[in-house]
């Protein structure tokens, strides 16, 4: 299956690449978000993102959409790859307002433009089965209807989105129709899930036509419609786009513009089974690593089971010894060590707070 003869030359990839530094603290700090950071792939998990863009279209068909402060840090990593377009926002709103405003201004550029969005923080092989699932993704988004890749899952995961699916046999590459969009539920409801085969986990990888998903933005919020076209034609720096980017809601792009596309009947679901890995906890960090067999010598487990340790390139030197221990992950920095339960992986953002309180402002 290959795309269309009509998308060739039209199709567009949007990489939103934003977050606060929080879920990967400590290494991922104000200043330095995951999205810039090698978590053991070798390279920036943005420039995976990119390898991956770069293996569906062309290089200067590839968009960035991220904060003002992040901008040059962005085009300096991915210029070597031929990437030129960086979208600035104003100011951080999530990712409805992100992918909103980069979509915009690629329709501005390509009235035509069929219009992938993959985030800036996962990890996906570059390979056959990627693009195959990113045809069959294209394919299922029309000019009415947008289209989210969903993974199969494979175990009761608490720490993703799931997406219902009015299909009474998910198969790989078969477009279903999405009924609605349940949010990292509790272990209970997740292997509820599981068990019932009517859910898919939400990669947050997405696809439609920019005239479709523009009309949406516009019918559904009105408010992201007005700022997304007051930041394109005056720019980011522009005190009236300013004002109106602060009005826009500060909210994913879930419950302001899929769920009402999904209660429309206007979104499919392409089914999906991909190594695909949302890096979004230092579990999911862990568990690549596990998955890769990787070993490190400067560990010594004695009666531990199931830990992990992760350090920065200034600390190579250090070793560690574990004991007695289970379920543990170790991430080792130059200025401060986190020790985390596996399950507690949601709750390392929390964190952040009490350091200020405590006087380790130096570690935000």
């Amino acid at each position: 299956m290959g795309l269309p003869a009509t998308v060739e030359g039209q199709l567009h990839v949007l990489i939103p690449a934003g977050g606060s530094g929080t879920r990967l603290w400590p290494v991922s700090r104000e200043g330095t978000p995951k999205f810039l950071l090698d978590v053991g792939t070798g390279e920036p998990l943005l420039l995976d993102a990119v390898r991956r863009a770069l293996a569906v279209t062309a290089p200067d068909r590839i968009h960035i959409v991220t904060s003002a402060g992040y901008v040059e840090q962005t085009r300096e990593i991915t210029r070597p790859l031929g990437v030129v377009s960086v979208i600035c926002e104003p100011e951080a709103r999530d990712t409805c307002a992100a992918i909103a405003l980069g979509s915009h201004i690629i329709a501005l550029g390509d009235p035509g433009a069929v219009v992938v969005s993959t985030p800036a923080d996962q990890f996906v092989p570059n390979d056959g089965p990627w693009r195959r699932a990113i045809t069959a993704l294209i394919n299922a988004a029309d000019d009415d209807r947008l289209a989210c890749l969903g993974i199969v899952p494979t175990r009761p995961d608490t720490g993703f989105g799931y997406m219902y699916v009015a299909a009474d046999d998910i198969n790989v590459a078969r477009p279903c129709a999405v009924t609605s969009f349940h949010e990292k539920p509790d272990a209970v409801t997740a292997t509820s899930y599981l068990k019932g085969k009517r859910h898919l986990w939400n990669s947050g990888i997405m696809a439609w036509r920019a005239a479709a998903f523009g009309e949406l933005v516009a019918r559904c919020a009105p408010a992201v419609s007005e700022a997304v076209h007051q930041v394109a034609a005056r720019g980011h720096a522009d005190d009236q786009a300013l004002r109106a980017w602060r009005r826009a809601p500060r909210a994913p792009i879930e419950p302001v513009l899929l769920e009402p596309a999904a209660t429309s009947g206007r979104l499919n679901a392409v089914p999906a089974a991909l190594d695909w890995r949302d890096l979004g906890s230092w579990t999911a960090v862990a568990d690549m690593h596990a998955a890769g067999g990787e070993q490190d010598r400067l560990v010594l487990a004695h009666e531990a089971h199931n830990c992990s340790v992760t350090k920065t390139k200034g600390r190579h030197a250090c070793r560690y010894v574990l004991v007695g221990v289970r379920d543990l992950v170790v991430v080792d920095c130059e200025d401060v060590v986190m020790i985390m339960h596996r399950g507690a992986a949601q709750d390392v953002k929390k964190v952040i707070g009490e350091l200020t309180a405590r006087g380790w402002a130096d570690l935000t």
